[in-house]
């Protein structure tokens, strides 16, 4: 018996290990380095906003609400001038498996500075952070730098460069589980169901084209919600279909056009172009075949290249606690799937695949109107992109002060994380709009709230909420009028 399991073992892990093309693995290589370059360039130019230290998030507090933020390069106090530092050692390390010069070690750099600066800036990331962790995650594992590196002379040659298969197919199951637990998720989801889902997301102050939609865009709006509900769970059966197929073609089409659907209207494009690159690997027999053919090559050559030992069984263990962090709600299965998710943000590559299955319970708009009264002058009413980025985590930042937490923070210090987003909201605030407030004045922040829902898409019913009313001076925010601490202190 054990040696029969050792021969089927062994036949397995053989077909997995089929020869695949190392020149189309290093395309995707290639791929992946300029578009974490690019996610490096956000990191940048979205520093003041979420990594200083003056920025919307309290690191101190926030240490406090998720402990395995604790783990990081990053420490509260730590200076800008080294969390700069950081994120530059990071840059380097993806221009390193850009270029093809030690991609493995400049993979595991840029993932370990990716990963430290997500959770510095836990309260925030989304799934666009986690495709990027994901991203470099693999490429610890796949076999790249054999071609298009910067030592190469010939390209022409490296079109016949074969290698070991196993980590490309085993990538493969990873996006078959992302795919098939983020189509057949929405099913649980009465607004999925009905048809009114993506209508009710495109309402979110999230998507780029909130207020473009009415009730006679709906039918519309339902066909592309019912091909969100059939499409996606099929896509990862894509990868079972023979080299060519004319189905495999369609399916790189719809995927392709859903992809690119996402991020023009809602965000979140790095997520969405991560799962457009997989199609390189996806196509690997085909592009392959496309570069033999320009190279005028014919026969193959196998490189001697073998994983390092015990990352086949990492990898195993890696996709088995993948699957269980979707087992939520299976009876008898179920309660691990917290334990299982757990234990991938604590190894730093937890995945979030749940893509707006949750429209049901976070279907909240907001919209904020800000009054500025200078003192001496006329009050003015200024635009919300103001005081909170339009972007999605200027969303999530909003999500805090309404009656829905993105991350789930212990109810103890639900109030605390609320009144420091406040507060700092209101210093950023101040701090970026001198020109237009003047040396002293105050400002009221009152926001329309509505629940998006089935009764309610025309946004017919709202309630107002006062957010918070505070007066500043030359130094800053003083005195916050509302809200303030039960005991009468300010904020």
């Amino acid at each position: 018996m054990e040696s029969d399991s050792s021969n089927n073992q062994g036949r397995f892990v053989a077909w997995m290990s089929r020869p695949i093309s190392a020149f189309v693995v290093d395309l995707f290589r290639i791929a992946v380095g300029v578009l974490v370059s690019v996610y490096y360039v956000r990191f940048f130019l979205e520093f003041s906003d979420y990594t200083s230290e003056t920025g919307f998030l309290d690191h101190t507090l926030h240490r406090h609400l998720f402990w395995f933020t604790k783990l990081t390069l990053l420490y509260p106090g730590c200076p800008d001038l080294y969390k700069w530092g950081l994120l530059a050692l990071g840059f380097l390390g993806t221009l390193s498996l850009l270029v093809g010069w030690r991609p493995k070690l400049g993979a595991a750099v840029s993932w370990i500075v990716v990963v430290s600066f997500q959770r510095w800036n836990f309260a925030v990331i989304n799934v666009d952070d986690s495709s990027i962790t994901l991203l470099l995650w693999w490429m610890l594992f796949l076999p790249i730098g054999h071609c298009l590196t910067v030592s190469t002379r010939d390209w022409k040659e490296e079109t016949r460069w074969q290698v070991d298969g196993f980590f490309v197919r085993a990538f493969f199951a990873n996006l078959f589980i992302y795919y098939l637990i983020a189509g057949l998720s929405k099913l649980a989801s009465p607004l999925w169901r009905e048809g009114l889902a993506l209508g009710v997301v495109l309402k979110l102050p999230l998507a780029r084209t909130s207020g473009w939609w009415d009730l006679q865009d709906l039918p519309l709006l339902w066909l592309g919600n019912h091909f969100t509900l059939i499409a996606e769970p099929l896509f990862p059966f894509m990868l079972i279909l023979p080299r060519g197929h004319w189905l495999k073609f369609l399916g790189a089409a719809a995927q392709i056009g859903f992809h690119l659907a996402i991020p023009v209207t809602i965000g979140v494009p790095y997520a969405n172009i991560t799962l457009i690159l997989a199609l390189i690997l996806v196509f690997h027999s085909e592009l392959a075949g496309v570069a033999r053919r320009l190279a005028g090559a014919h026969d193959s050559i196998l490189l001697d290249w073998s994983p390092p030992s015990g990352t086949r069984a990492l990898i195993a263990v890696y996709l088995t606690v993948l699957t269980l962090t979707g087992t939520k709600g299976i009876p008898g299965i179920g309660g691990v799937n917290e334990p299982a998710m757990a234990a991938l943000y604590f190894g730093g590559v937890a995945q979030e695949y749940h893509l707006f299955d949750w429209i049901d319970r976070y279907n909240w708009y907001v919209k904020h109107r800000i009054t500025v009264e200078p003192e001496g002058k006329d009050e003015s009413v200024v635009e919300p992109a103001r005081l909170f980025p339009g972007t999605v985590r200027g969303f999530i930042v909003q999500s805090y002060l309404m009656p829905v937490r993105w991350m789930r923070v212990p109810r103890p210090l639900t109030g605390e994380m609320r009144n420091s987003i406040l507060r700092r909201s209101a210093e950023r605030f101040v701090r970026q709009n001198r020109d237009l407030l003047g040396l002293s004045g105050q400002v009221q922040v009152v926001t329309t709230v509505a629940r998006v829902s089935r009764d309610n898409l025309e946004l017919d019913k709202t309630w107002r909420v006062e957010t918070m009313t505070f007066t500043y001076g030359p130094s800053g925010v003083v005195d916050f009028l509302y809200p303030r601490m039960p005991e009468g202190k300010t904020l």
